[in-house]
């Protein structure tokens, strides 16, 4: 792409400024050797950043007057905001830089103001829109056909210059279901960098996950596991090195979500299998790891897993402080006394659903034939549904019915519907509890209850099964 660079030159050339207009240029005024009219008219604004929804702060905003006799500079506060000293009549160009707009391979649009009287001039300005961007990098299909894209730049994790001629590459797993069933494919997509290390890598999921490497001659990075937006772009710099470059470290606070020192949180490097825990303070240091842009993971019992992507320049020290989530909050200990309905009683909606043929169905039987370790050996080679590994738990996908690619399907164990869970579903349900099972890839196959707007659906009925539940010892159903 040759977006990032030229636009001012061109919009400037036609008032012979071509090369003037730089971010480098200096914040000046060149005044006419004859007498200057009076400063009449001020130009204020604000700089917004369509990508992220806020106000775009150290923007430098120019203002070049068509005749050639005015150029000014004034950089967005906090807040976004911009204003220039009063001036004269007449015609100008406002634009702005940004390393944002580098990122993302674009420039601002020119915008035209037209000076005539003592007002103040209100113009904002704004980065491109997702839209737009997608639009620009990978063409006019990109917003139509649900895919996205990730951009930035290549970097040396030696120099932190730009990589020139990288390749990038992206991954993913989707599941196909056709005549002969569902069929996984692996997917892969990828871009070649500019001379200035800049790439964008079309055609990825959006909102999906998707595994990214970069490489350059003798330098590569980590694999990393990126989630690209629903709204489909991803702004990310890759630093890359050689596996026997020079290392780096990383020190870093783990803290609550109330900002008080978590002690015995375990941290590693995802791909790495050397672990540390956070001291009583809650910080840990990571020495002598490999440089380059690798993922870090954090774990601590009762708070929600956490991944983060950390870029690590050579013989440089990074310092981080992250907060975990917790889990849902939990009660003191309650007991319930009732009793619960008989499990002959709920298979008895299995077995009508069962006679419709809509779904898959697995009944005591089908199950004890099947003499499962785990619950998703139970899974494993029913149409339209994969057993995946994701973070280290097995868990169980089927196709999203809003498009390509993976979703969770809606799980409902004896009636009542599980909300979404961290930890392995073979640990959520042991094979020994598993007493019948019922399986909807499609949305439309599962009774009205148990519907998911977005994925199919699984329900499990639990209860002893096998010789246990002939000889009558089934767990008690009253306490």
């Amino acid at each position: 792409m040759t977006l990032r660079q030229g636009a001012w030159g061109v919009a400037m050339a036609g008032v012979a400024l071509a090369g003037l207009v730089t971010p480098a240029s200096p914040v000046s005024a060149w005044p006419s050797m004859a007498v200057q009219p009076r400063p009449v008219g001020r130009v204020v604004g604000v700089v917004y950043d369509s990508i992220s929804r806020a106000t775009l702060s150290g923007a430098l905003v120019q203002l070049v007057a068509l005749n050639g006799t005015l150029r000014l500079a004034v950089t967005s506060d906090s807040t976004g905001r911009f204003a220039f000293p009063p001036v004269e009549r007449g015609r100008f160009l406002l634009g702005f830089f940004h390393p944002k707009l580098d990122s993302l391979g674009v420039e601002s649009p020119l915008s035209r103001v037209e000076v005539q009287d003592e007002s103040v001039h209100a113009i904002d300005l704004a980065v491109p829109s997702v839209t737009t961007v997608l639009r620009q990098a990978c063409g006019s299909g990109a917003t139509r056909d649900s895919s996205g894209a990730v951009v930035g730049f290549v970097r040396s994790a030696s120099t932190t210059g730009a990589e020139p001629e990288a390749t990038v590459r992206a991954r993913w797993s989707e599941i196909m279901i056709g005549k002969r069933g569902a069929e996984v494919r692996v997917r892969e997509v990828t871009a070649h960098a500019g001379e200035d290390g800049w790439f964008s890598l079309c055609q990825v999921p959006a909102g999906g996950l998707v595994l990214v490497n970069a490489a350059a001659g003798r330098d590569s990075g980590a694999t990393l596991e990126v989630s690209v937006p629903n709204d489909g772009l991803l702004v990310r710099d890759l630093f890359i090195a050689t596996r026997e470059g020079a290392s780096s470290t990383v020190r870093g606070t783990v803290r609550t979500p109330y900002g008080a020192a978590l002690a015995g949180a375990r941290v590693r490097l995802y791909g790495e299998t050397r672990e540390v825990r956070s001291n009583d303070r809650g910080e840990f240091t990571l020495a002598g790891v490999p440089s380059g842009t690798r993922m870090l993971e954090l774990r601590a019992l009762g708070y929600a897993p956490r991944r983060e992507l950390i870029d690590l320049v050579a013989r440089q020290e990074l310092v981080v402080d992250l907060p975990l989530e917790e889990f849902p909050t939990t009660i003191d200990t309650v007991r319930v006394f009732g009793g619960r309905p008989a499990l002959g009683d709920n298979l008895a909606g299995f077995t009508r659903r069962k006679a419709l043929s809509q779904g898959v169905f697995l009944d005591p039987d089908d199950v004890e034939r099947r003499r499962p370790l785990s619950f998703t050996d139970l899974m494993r080679g029913i149409a339209g549904v994969e057993v995946v590994t994701v973070d280290g738990a097995r868990a169980v996908a089927m196709r999203s019915l809003a498009g390509e690619g993976q979703c969770e399907p809606k799980l409902i164990i004896d009636g009542i519907h599980v909300p979404r869970h961290e930890s392995s579903i073979d640990d959520l349900i042991p094979a020994s509890i598993v007493r019948a099972i019922e399986v909807y890839p499609r949305r439309i196959q599962a009774p009205a209850e148990y519907q998911s707007l977005t994925c199919g659906t699984v329900v499990v009925w639990t209860g002893a099964r096998g010789w246990l539940a002939k000889r009558g010892r089934e767990v008690p159903r009253t306490p």
